[in-house]
C-alpha cells in the first residue's frame, strides 16, 4: 500500500485500509474502489490523505481497528432527576435491547429518557439569532463594527477566565460554581443579541483563534443556546442545555496537551487515550451537587441514536436528550474548526455531511431545526462557487437547503437546479 493525497486520487483505487472520520467513525471501509463521490466525501471531512492498494509496495502495517473503552469502574449514565417536559413522544418497548461498546461485570439496564418538547421546524421564527437580513458584503461589514469587535474582546476574555475557573477545579479541587460559568456565557448572549448580528455570523468570524478545549467548550455552550431557544425550550431548558455545552469536554483537561495537538495519525493508545475524555470527564462530576444532565451530557455526549458512538453504544430514548443536542452542536464547531490534525470545513460543507449522517445517528427533530436554522444564518452572505462566479446567498431551498439561491451580479444560480455547480467557499 502507499500514502497518496486527496488530490492525487482518482476513480479506479482501492483503499488499502478503514478510514474514519473525525469522530472516529467509519466513512470509507478498506477495500473500497474509489469513485467520485467517494473523493468528494473525503475532502469534505477534511481528510489530508490516506492508504491505497499498490501491489508494487508490501506494507506489514496493520489497518486500524477501534477499540472501545472497558467502563467497568463507572456506572451507566444517571437518570436525570426529573423530565424535561411533561409532554412527549411515548417511549418503545420498555425493555428494548442495547448491547455497551463494552459490557461492565456487572450489567444493568440503560435509563430511558423521555424526548423534549420542541416545536415543528416550519414553526421556527426568527428569535433568538435565527435568520440574517441579506445584506452586501455582510461578513466584511461585520468584522469591522464595532459590535463585533467587543464581543470578539469579550470572548477571548471569557476564555480566559474560563480557563483559569476550570483549572481550579481539575487540579485544585476547587468548587464547581456552575451559576457563574452560566452568567459568564449568558452575558456573550446578551451581547450577541444586542448587535445587528447573530452569535453563528461572529462566531465563524472568528476561526483565526486556536481551537483550544476552553475555546470549543465555549462555543459549543453558545450553540447550545441558540439551539434551545430554536426549540422552543424554556428559559430553565435553555441555561441547562447552555451549561451542558459549557462543560461537555471537561475530561480533555485530563488528556495530555500533546496529543490533543498530535499531527501525526493517531495510534490505537491514543484513540483510546482521546476516547478516555468522556469517562474522565463524568469522574470529574459525578460527585459535585449539578443537574444530572449535566453529568449526562459529559459522559454520554458521543453516544448516537443509531448505537454507533461511545462509551456504552447507547441509542435512541437511552441518551438524554442534552447530550443529544450537546452531539449536534458539538459536531458542528469540530468540523468548522481547524484542529492539529485536519483543516476545517466550511460551515455549509459541514452541514451538507450532518444532513447525510443526521436521521441515522441524531435524533430526527433536533438535527433537521438546527441545520435548516444555522443555514438561515448564511443569508446574506458572499460564496464563491466552483463556477469562479461570486454572488450572494439570498433563498434557502428548504427541500434542500444545502442548495440555496445566489444572486451573481445580473442572475440568479438556483442551486438546486444547476447540479454541477457547488459553493467552494464563504468570502
Amino acid at each position: 500500500m502507499k500514502k497518496l493525497k486527496i488530490d492525487e486520487l482518482i476513480p479506479g483505487m482501492i483503499t488499502a485500509e478503514d478510514v474514519y472520520n473525525y469522530n472516529d467513525q467509519l466513512i470509507l471501509p478498506k477495500g473500497l474502489v474509489l469513485n467520485d463521490k467517494s473523493i468528494s466525501k473525503l475532502q469534505f471531512y477534511a481528510i489530508y490523505q490516506i492508504r491505497i492498494e499498490d501491489e508494487s509496495i508490501v506494507s506489514a502495517e496493520e489497518p486500524l481497528v477501534l477499540e472501545s473503552l472497558p467502563f467497568d469502574n463507572i456506572s451507566e449514565p444517571e437518570p436525570a432527576s426529573e423530565e424535561i417536559s411533561e409532554e412527549g413522544e411515548s417511549a418503545p418497548d420498555d425493555n428494548p435491547k442495547t448491547e455497551p461498546a463494552e459490557k461492565s461485570k456487572k450489567e444493568r439496564p440503560a435509563p430511558r429518557y423521555e424526548p423534549i418538547t420542541v416545536v415543528p421546524a416550519s414553526d421556527i421564527s426568527s428569535e433568538k439569532g435565527g435568520f440574517s437580513l441579506p445584506t452586501a458584503s455582510r461578513r466584511e461589514k461585520m468584522v469591522s463594527s464595532e459590535d463585533f469587535k467587543q464581543f470578539k474582546q469579550a470572548f477571548n476574555e471569557e476564555v480566559q477566565d474560563f480557563k483559569s475557573k476550570l483549572n481550579e477545579v481539575v487540579l485544585k479541587n476547587a468548587p464547581l460554581e456552575v451559576n457563574t460559568l452560566l452568567d459568564d456565557a449568558l452575558n456573550l448572549v446578551s451581547q450577541a443579541h444586542q448587535s445587528a448580528y447573530g452569535i453563528f455570523d461572529m462566531l465563524h468570524s472568528m476561526r483565526e483563534n486556536d481551537d483550544t478545549t476552553y475555546t470549543h467548550c465555549i462555543n459549543v455552550g453558545l450553540f447550545c443556546n441558540v439551539f434551545a431557544g430554536w426549540l422552543k425550550l424554556s428559559e430553565e431548558e435553555t441555561n441547562l442545555a447552555t451549561l451542558c455545552g459549557l462543560l461537555h469536554d471537561v475530561g480533555k483537561l485530563r488528556v495530555p496537551e500533546e496529543l490533543l495537538k498530535k499531527t501525526e495519525t493517531y495510534t490505537e493508545e491514543d484513540k483510546a487515550a482521546i476516547k478516555a475524555h468522556t469517562r474522565e470527564g463524568y469522574l470529574l462530576v459525578k460527585d459535585l451537587d449539578i443537574d444530572s444532565h449535566i453529568k449526562n451530557a459529559i459522559l454520554t455526549h458521543h453516544e448516537r441514536c443509531d448505537g454507533s458512538g461511545y462509551p456504552f453504544g447507547l441509542s435512541g430514548f437511552r441518551i438524554d436528550p442534552y447530550a443529544k443536542m450537546v452531539a449536534i452542536a458539538d459536531v458542528y464547531d469540530a468540523m468548522t474548526s481547524t484542529r492539529a490534525h485536519r483543516g476545517a470545513m466550511s460551515p455549509i460543507q459541514a452541514i451538507e455531511v450532518m444532513q447525510e449522517e443526521g436521521l441515522q445517528k441524531y435524533d430526527v427533530r433536533f438535527i433537521m431545526i438546527f441545520l435548516e436554522n444555522v443555514m438561515n444564518t448564511f443569508i446574506g452572505n458572499r460564496v464563491l462557487l466552483s463556477s469562479g462566479e461570486k454572488g450572494e446567498i439570498i433563498f434557502i431551498n428548504k427541500s434542500n437547503i444545502t442548495r440555496p439561491t445566489i444572486k451573481c451580479q445580473n442572475h440568479f444560480v438556483n442551486l438546486d437546479e444547476e447540479k454541477d455547480i457547488q459553493i467552494i467557499s464563504m468570502l
